[in-house]
């Protein structure tokens, strides 16, 4: 993928992004093996996430992207009166669901989540997602969440932090340009993100693991 690098940098070139969840949607055994990698990357750095969102635990949430619902059950797990929808490809939530025994707490949505969600909620989750669009796509997604939220309904968004004096999370950056169109951001980058969609951005938190957990409040 990093041959039309080249194209890729270029401000006024004709490359395209690649189509990477439509490959993998379509494709039964690649679906499978790329959400186990990517259930491996969550057991490994979500399991403080939890506890660092500040829940009161009655919340009803919906982790947007939530694949096969690895941060969901530790969701669950530490709350138990609280209340998950995960939403996804349906390709990703028919699998998932064959996986995953659940509770009658957590519930599916097969949708793409750049359609209308049609979902009421007190706080969406974004976990690694918006790192995978650019500027355009990741607006558009915050806004659908932010149709799923009332004023002052919550929003988290969990992503590895750019810092504006270092080059650290620069390969990162090129990696998901070449990947997905997508691209790593800074504290600041991420607030203009949640501005255009309706949201004011309140805290950042830094995690022991790589991802820090940006909260953002429904306008």
């Amino acid at each position: 993928m990093w041959q039309t690098l080249p194209e890729a940098l270029q401000q006024n070139g004709h490359w395209e992004k690649p189509d990477i969840f439509g490959e993998v949607a379509d494709n039964p055994e690649r679906l499978k093996t790329h959400h186990r990698m990517l259930r491996s990357y969550a057991l490994h750095d979500f399991t403080s996430i939890p506890s660092a969102l500040g829940l009161n635990g009655n919340e009803h949430v919906v982790d947007a992207g939530g694949g096969f619902g690895a941060l969901a059950l530790l969701l669950l797990d530490a709350f138990p009166e609280l209340r998950v929808t995960v939403l996804d490809l349906p390709e990703v939530i028919e699998y998932a669901k064959k996986q995953c025994s659940g509770s009658g707490r957590l519930k599916w949505c097969p949708l793409d989540f750049f359609k209308p969600w049609n979902l009421q909620a007190n706080v969406v989750l974004l976990t690694r997602i918006l790192h995978d669009w650019n500027d355009q796509g990741a607006i558009q997604i915050l806004r659908r969440a932010r149709e799923s939220l009332s004023s002052g309904g919550k929003i988290f968004v969990v992503e590895m932090l750019l810092s504006p004096e270092s080059m650290n999370g620069s390969l990162c950056d090129l990696h998901l340009l070449m990947a997905t169109g997508g691209q790593e951001r800074t504290e600041d980058e991420y607030s203009s993100l949640f501005k255009a969609a309706g949201f004011s951005l309140s805290t950042v938190k830094r995690l022991p693991a790589l991802p820090s957990i940006l909260m953002g409040v429904a306008q």
